[in-house]
């Protein structure tokens, strides 16, 4: 067997199952996970953006602010121990926010291997 024919029947073999209605099936359970887990990646966007970010970071400096303002025994040390906090609680959003992106990705892949070579 040569080389065109070996080509010429994967081809034929590809298009045979890209038809079948098991790979059509299967194709359209990956693309409803892919749908899920990108309604996943966008509210953890969403959540980091408005809690982490917006909360916990700028509701954070705020309120130290006015506790440095106000308060005599609220100092310099305690305004760092309250920044660093809401940081890592920011961090850690950003993290899982990542984490979601880099499932999203991998899903998006897999489909597109599977589309091409129909496995």
């Amino acid at each position: 067997m040569g080389i065109e024919t070996f080509i010429k029947d994967q081809i034929r073999n590809r298009e045979a199952r890209l038809r079948s209605p098991g790979f059509q099936a299967e194709m359209l359970r990956e693309k409803r996970e892919f749908k899920d887990q990108l309604k996943e990646t966008g509210n953890s966007a969403l959540d980091f953006v408005y809690t982490g970010l917006g909360k916990k970071v700028m509701g954070g400096a705020i309120n130290s602010s006015a506790k440095m303002a106000f308060n005599k025994k609220y100092g310099f040390d305690n305004l760092m121990k309250d920044g660093t906090k809401a940081a890592f609680k920011a961090t850690g959003m950003g993290l899982k926010t990542m984490w979601e992106i880099a499932k999203t990705t991998g899903k998006a892949a897999k489909i597109g291997i599977r589309q091409l070579i129909a496995r």
